[in-house]
């Protein structure tokens, strides 16, 4: 989301947990600028979704910025990706289900090609190959690349190069933890300059059905099933940089 207006960018990856935030800031802020991020890749024009600093660096002058970014426990995120992407399958008509085992070894095999070839990661890693992307994209309802970013770090967002990491430079962002948004409060009102009191940050809606922000992420068990010998290798190995850069520890 970009509120040019208001110099505000907030770096959203998916399943990073950001729907709360967004109500808010579309509340106070009004609806965000979208349309202006195209980026092109294999002759595809990429919906804007979930969009890298460095694609809206292409389109903005981000000088003078306030740019914030809500991070997800690794393992949380993880788990949201497997079921968001088995959704996905039946959404299209697709009679594919993976185990969580079978994901996780998906995942350990092919998300090394983010970072050298991404055609190659949907020709590996989607039962349908390279063809997945190009049905996704052609979903008239919500056109988007399958659920391809929701396998890059979150780190991933907030450098000049997302495609090369190792030789990027990071760009000043303000973190905030999905788990502790509520004691984060009145922190992302004073970095805002907002004065207005909100209960976004207590309530979690998806599809219209309002959901307790606090009763949900306080069930850790339901996190903690698939927390297993596999699913540590997986976060430990491919999701390092977030594990090290926001302090999670598995």
């Amino acid at each position: 989301m970009i509120y040019p207006d208001h110099k505000v960018l907030v770096l959203q990856p998916p399943k990073a947990g950001t729907i709360a935030l967004s109500r808010y800031l579309r509340d106070t802020f009004g609806y965000p600028v979208r349309g202006k991020v195209k980026v092109v890749q294999d002759g595809n024009v990429i919906p804007e979704v979930h969009p890298f600093y460095s694609e809206y660096n292409t389109a903005y002058d981000l000088t003078g910025y306030k740019i914030i970014q809500v991070i997800r426990n690794p393992l949380h995120r993880l788990v949201s990706a497997y079921n968001h992407q088995m959704n996905m399958f039946k959404l299209v008509g697709k009679d594919y289900h993976w185990t969580w085992e079978e994901f996780l070894d998906r995942v350990n095999n092919n998300v090394h090609y983010l970072y050298e070839d991404i055609q190659l990661f949907y020709e590996n890693f989607y039962p349908s190959g390279a063809q997945w992307k190009v049905n996704m994209l052609k979903n008239t309802k919500i056109p988007n690349l399958g659920g391809i970013r929701f396998y890059y770090n979150q780190a991933d967002w907030a450098t000049m190069n997302h495609e090369d990491y190792s030789h990027s430079i990071d760009v000043e962002v303000k973190y905030f933890k999905q788990e502790d948004l509520n004691k984060d409060d009145i922190e992302i009102k004073s970095y805002l300059n907002l004065n207005e009191y909100s209960e976004y940050l207590n309530i979690h809606q998806n599809k219209g059905k309002e959901l307790s922000y606090k009763v949900r992420q306080s069930n850790e068990a339901f996190y903690i099933q698939y927390l297993n010998d596999s699913s540590v290798y997986t976060i430990n190995t491919h999701f390092k940089r977030d594990c090290e850069k926001f302090g999670y520890t598995f």
